[in-house]
């Protein structure tokens, strides 16, 4: 097996610190230092890493850096060191990169971070995969904003109003979560006018799923596409999202989760199709072939035929660069057959009852669609073999069908 290769610009005076905290992996990791950002370009240039840990300081050659890996090897993980998610001069610079560091990074986390996203690599890493990637133009990357926002969420000191205002300052991100959660999705009786009230009705957890998936769907911009009839696929699927997310959680509650599991389950229910929502934007004629191949009716198989890898592997890739929780990703993995997970559980079987009440997956024509996971007779034998296939079964899908 070969070693993960990861190339670190940092300071003359951080770089033997970084080097100290990555040393209990040097068996599996190698590394590569450099202060100069110039030395690093070339180095990019003549071998592309597996990783890129760079200072993000504004400055016009740390941006050139992560633009170029982004250009010449979008499959690298790209990992921003930054002292600060405030400053504004960071704002260019924040988009560049899959996930932030603060400086000065701390050991743990850093290995935590590396470890998951190389794990995760080597785990999805088929030849399929990989050749997939590399004919990517660019992989998204999280908005500056939203990175501002998920830190907030996670001081224990932050309030419900102080959130909604820092989200007020945001005016696109502020009118997509107004039309959403004053959409027949949520069903509020009282219309929502401010993301301080919406905050305040919905809650943190619910609250914190809205912004990743609006956040993930701004990655992925219909209005960018050029084709009509890609474009159109692509809000059904997003439309699929937000009706899935909604079983899921029904599901979750059913199956006597917390508020706060039952918002993990909604967030990767909703988020189940992202792989192909790549396809559409970033490898059409991709998408193409697979719709061709599909014939009428999605599976698996006509996915690896196409792609060389399911298109599950190809969207969890993308959460596990974005620094997704690890059990959210094990969901993501598994979500069409729990019981090719190692540890199923109830999370795990909430996203999946959520997927097998789909519908079409999406329409092809005006008056044609593509079959999905949704089936008139559902198929319970993944759930008998983790002993749910009872007579209650069937109650309970129809509950979460109608969420």
């Amino acid at each position: 097996m070969s070693m993960a290769d990861i190339l670190i610009l940092e300071d003359s005076d951080e770089l033997e610190r970084l080097a100290g905290l990555l040393a209990p992996e040097s068996g599996r990791w190698q590394w590569h230092l450099q202060a100069d950002p110039e030395a690093a370009m070339a180095q990019v240039a003549a071998d592309a890493p597996d990783v890129l840990l760079a200072r993000l300081d504004g400055s016009n050659d740390c941006l050139a850096l992560f633009e170029q890996t982004r250009r010449l090897a979008p499959g690298t993980l790209r990992l921003g060191l930054c002292r600060t998610l405030d400053s504004s001069h960071l704002s260019r610079s924040i988009g560049m990169a899959h996930q932030l560091l603060p400086k000065p990074v701390d050991g743990d986390r850093l290995l935590a971070t590396l470890r998951q996203a190389l794990n995760m690599r080597m785990h999805l890493g088929g030849a399929g995969l990989q050749a997939l990637v590399a004919g990517l133009s660019s992989l998204p990357s999280l908005s500056d904003s939203y990175h501002r926002i998920m830190a907030l969420i996670e001081r224990k000191d932050i309030t419900l109003e102080d959130l909604g205002e820092v989200i007020a300052a945001d005016v696109a991100l502020t009118a997509k979560l107004l039309q959403l959660v004053n959409s027949a999705y949520f069903g509020l009786k009282v219309p929502i006018s401010s993301p301080r009230q919406a905050c305040v009705m919905l809650g943190l957890d619910a609250v914190r799923t809205l912004l990743v998936s609006i956040e993930v769907f701004r990655c992925l911009e219909p209005d960018q596409l050029p084709h009509t009839a890609t474009r159109r696929q692509l809000y059904w699927l997003v439309g699929l999202a937000l009706v899935r997310g909604r079983r899921a959680r029904c599901a979750a509650i059913e199956l006597g989760l917390s508020p706060h599991e039952a918002e993990r389950c909604r967030l990767v229910a909703m988020l189940g199709d992202i792989g192909l929502m790549l396809l559409m934007t970033e490898l059409p004629k991709r998408w193409q072939a697979l719709l061709s191949a599909a014939s009428g009716d999605w599976s698996e198989s006509a996915e690896r035929e196409v792609l060389g890898c399911s298109q599950v592997e190809l969207g969890c890739y993308l959460l596990c660069l974005w620094g997704f929780d690890p059990a959210l990703l094990h969901w993501h993995l598994n979500q069409r057959d729990p019981t090719k997970a190692q540890q199923p559980d109830r999370g795990l079987v909430a996203v999946y009852l959520a997927r097998l009440c789909d519908g079409p997956l999406l329409p092809v024509t005006e008056d044609q669609a593509v079959a999905g996971t949704g089936q008139k007779q559902w198929d319970l034998a993944p759930l008998a073999e983790l002993g749910l296939a009872d007579r209650e079964t069937d109650a309970l899908l129809t509950k979460v069908m109608h969420g």
